[in-house]
């Protein structure tokens, strides 16, 4: 799922505007940076005796990469026919992974590519290989990149809950628990009542976790409020605290029923 801006557009990460930027090119191209603006009456152009031409983009973020929309809408130039993606995680580098090859419609409008695998990319490598006409200029107008990026990818992972289990694990009645006697016979271990200390601690450890969760707010609900688009950071930070403090009271919980059934336990025994 790809991230959207707040109107709901596809959020481009090679937009001048988010912070994208064009960090070589060849030395025959014009105009490199034309092509991460909005102005069409701008681009970038290349001689068409060019012999290697190329563009290499820093998105605004590390991105999961899943589609490359490329565009030339100049009527009197040649347009892109063959063209090679690749990326990397770092720049400058020696070694970039393959995006794949792809060929474009002979056409004056933008054009999406999706990618057989989605890659995570910080930079992103164009290598123009061939192109349609005969005109002396090669030109090239707008270049966009969807996906998701790293946040956009955690949130994915954290905000769907799991239903909770319609009985808890504290309310399950350690007495009804068996045990194994002599020659594999099944007996039932006798109830025991608990004193009425123990109930009042269990009842006050209820109560603390219950202030506990009505003390943390829901980041989930917050999100769900906010429309679409990118999530606040600080949301995301709320988020893992909640998952953290859910950890710690399950865990204490869990603890004082292994207590309580090892203590019943022993009571039982003591009774046979």
């Amino acid at each position: 799922m790809a991230r959207l801006e707040p109107g709901g557009g596809e959020y481009n990460y090679a937009a001048a505007s988010k912070g994208a930027k064009v960090l070589a090119h060849n030395k025959e191209a014009n105009g490199a940076a034309n092509i991460l603006g909005k102005d069409k009456d701008k681009y970038l152009r290349n001689p068409c005796s060019a012999e290697e031409k190329f563009v290499v983009i820093e998105l605004s973020e590390e991105t999961l990469v899943d589609v490359v929309e490329i565009a030339n809408i100049e009527h009197y130039s040649s347009t892109f026919k063959e063209f090679e993606l690749l990326g990397s995680l770092i720049y400058p580098t020696e070694i970039w992974v393959s995006l794949g090859k792809y060929i474009a419609g002979n056409s004056k409008h933008a054009q999406r590519f999706m990618l057989s695998e989605p890659k995570w990319v910080r930079y992103l490598k164009l290598n123009l290989l061939s192109h349609y006409g005969s005109e002396f200029y090669f030109t090239l107008s707008s270049v966009k990149v969807y996906g998701v990026d790293a946040v956009e990818r955690l949130l994915e992972d954290l905000i769907p809950v799991p239903e909770e289990s319609s009985v808890p694990v504290s309310s399950a009645n350690p007495a009804e628990i068996p045990h194994m006697a002599n020659e594999g016979e099944i007996v039932q271990v006798p109830s025991v009542q608990p004193k009425a200390d123990n109930i009042s601690k269990t009842d006050a450890l209820n109560e603390k976790n219950d202030v506990s969760r009505d003390a943390i707010p829901d980041p989930v609900k917050e999100i769900r409020q906010q429309p679409s688009g990118r999530i606040p950071s600080d949301t995301v930070l709320k988020i893992l605290m909640q998952k953290v403090r859910s950890l710690e009271l399950n865990l204490s919980v869990l603890e004082d029923y292994l207590q309580e059934v090892n203590r019943r336990r022993r009571n039982a025994y003591a009774c046979l």
